[in-house]
């Protein structure tokens, strides 16, 4: 092919013109204007051929830079051959090619994927992070409004509602927790890939034919047995016979339910602005006329939750969001695990969503808090212990929430500050008997993202203190003690503040 373009009203090269120059148009209100740098992915099959030469061809009008990008994903002998032939052919045009290697049976081995899966995520990381080496502005695909068709098919199959049924969009902004486990490479993506797909109302058929018009000739594509392609080759073509134009009006369902997605977002985002506050790494929702809200705004405001925090909502099945509305209408205290890491809990009026508290090696450690002395927990604060005069009787309960007075004959020395563990068991000062430190806790109102990391000041016969709660009644000041053990803290302090030699101590996280 040479670099000069065949008859541009020949009919289906117009066709194509006429709808890429609607998508330029709008690409240009979203801000994609002259002097855009545009990755375009160029597998060589005929959507991405037709689409690469088509911008190619109407260069003058949009005024981009284009930068080719073929993907060798590792999968096929045949990635070397078609990336030379593709690099021959963008020279005609004057375009140089780049090739992105990668090993893609690797990446789905050590994060078991299916091929697809792993397919899509390795390339789309490796076009963002391209587009961050080259400055460029977006990364151009050759999906068609058979895409369109195909994937509310797909979607329908698996059940999905209407976000997965909604057209996909000509402009997205793909967030980098949308491309899957990060790939082995010294520089990360960036936190965004911008996605624009210019020939959303082309047929497939018209690249087909885009392309002989042009005298192009399309790489064949591998035929593997992928549930999309049976879709494309099989249930399309039935359908077709059964009523004719059936995929031109699954086209044209997906874009009214794009429209009516667009409908109920809004009515998310006037809740979320009256409900939600993100602060900490936390997301809260406000539960005042929740039960009010139909059940369907409800799944969407914890949707909106997960993407405030990890960028995408991918993995939350319908089962997982019915499971999250059952602990809104729950009892305070209340909680389950949701993907990516994430946990979702009942706090009184409020729904708390935050990161699971991982394993760490600081639970099941402990450290010397000497007498007198104190050390600095970092991401707590300062923690101190000295002998003086038991104070006065009518002191004796009036203490702050932070300090404590025992009895220092009852507590064996050594002390020793830790975290909660399995199976610990508390006398709670004004009870007879210890009960689990788990059901203290919990009626002492103690949210459960904090009772993790809540220190516990421990001699040799038990917990003494849970700072900040109650001291152990065992422990209490009694009418003959002639010296006390006073405990204070002082949450967020540093080790420069506290008055008595301290140890700073490194906490795992």
């Amino acid at each position: 092919m040479s670099g000069a373009a065949s008859d541009p009203t020949a009919p289906t090269t117009a066709r194509v013109d006429r709808a890429l120059r609607a998508s330029l148009a709008a690409l240009r209100a979203a801000g994609l204007g002259s002097g855009a740098r545009v990755l375009v992915g160029l597998s060589g099959g005929q959507d991405s051929l037709a689409l690469t030469h088509a911008l190619w061809r109407l260069r003058a009008e949009h005024g981009w830079a284009l930068h080719p990008v073929y993907v060798d994903h590792g999968l096929r002998a045949a990635g070397a051959a078609e990336s030379a032939h593709l690099a021959a052919l963008c020279a005609d045009w004057g375009l140089p090619l780049v090739t992105l290697h990668l090993d893609v049976p690797a990446y789905r081995r050590q994060h078991r994927l299916n091929v697809q899966a792993a397919a899509r995520y390795a390339r789309y990381q490796a076009l963002a992070r391209l587009a961050a080496q080259l400055g460029a502005d977006a990364v151009a695909v050759g999906h068609t409004a058979d895409d369109v068709a195909e994937t509310l098919l797909l979607h329908l199959l698996r059940g999905a509602g209407l976000d997965g049924l909604s057209a996909m969009p000509l402009v997205a902004t793909l967030p980098l927790a949308a491309l899957g486990p990060p790939l082995d490479a010294p520089a990360p993506p960036p936190s965004a890939l911008r996605v624009v797909r210019p020939l959303l109302a082309v047929a497939r058929a018209d690249t087909l034919a885009y392309c002989a018009e042009q005298g192009l000739a399309p790489l064949v594509e591998a035929g593997r047995a992928y549930t999309r392609n049976r879709v494309r080759d099989e249930v399309l073509p039935c359908l077709e016979r059964v009523q004719p134009g059936a995929r031109q009006a699954l086209m044209r369902a997906a874009r009214a339910l794009a429209e009516e997605r667009t409908v109920v977002e809004r009515a998310v985002e006037m809740e979320w602005r009256q409900r939600a506050r993100l602060a900490d790494a936390a997301v809260t929702l406000a539960l005042a006329g929740w039960a009010e809200l139909p059940a369907a705004l409800q799944r969407r405001l914890i949707r909106r939750a997960v993407v405030a925090l990890r960028g995408t909502a991918a993995d939350l099945s319908q089962a997982v969001l019915d499971a999250a509305l059952r602990v809104a209408a729950g009892e305070s205290g209340r909680g389950i695990d949701l993907p990516h890491g994430l946990r979702l809990e009942r706090e009184g009026p409020t729904l708390r969503l935050v990161a699971r508290a991982p394993a760490r090696a600081a639970e099941a450690a402990s450290w010397p808090l000497p007498v007198p002395g104190g050390l600095v927990l970092p991401g707590w604060g300062c923690l101190r212990a000295e002998y003086a005069p038991p104070p006065p009787p009518d002191r004796w309960r009036a203490v702050a929430p932070f300090e404590g007075w025992l009895d220092a004959a009852a507590v064996r020395l050594p002390l020793r500050v830790r975290f909660r563990r399995p199976g610990d068991r508390f006398q709670p000062l004004g009870m007879a008997h210890a009960k689990r430190l788990q059901d203290f806790l919990v009626d002492s109102r103690v949210p459960r993202h904090q009772r993790a990391r809540l220190p516990l000041v421990v001699a040799d016969n038990g917990i003494v203190w849970v700072v900040g709660q109650r001291i152990a009644h065992w422990a209490r000041l009694r009418p003959e003690t002639t010296t006390a053990l006073h405990l204070w803290a002082e949450p967020g302090m540093a080790s420069s503040a506290c008055p008595l030699p301290v140890q700073r101590l490194e906490v795992a996280p």
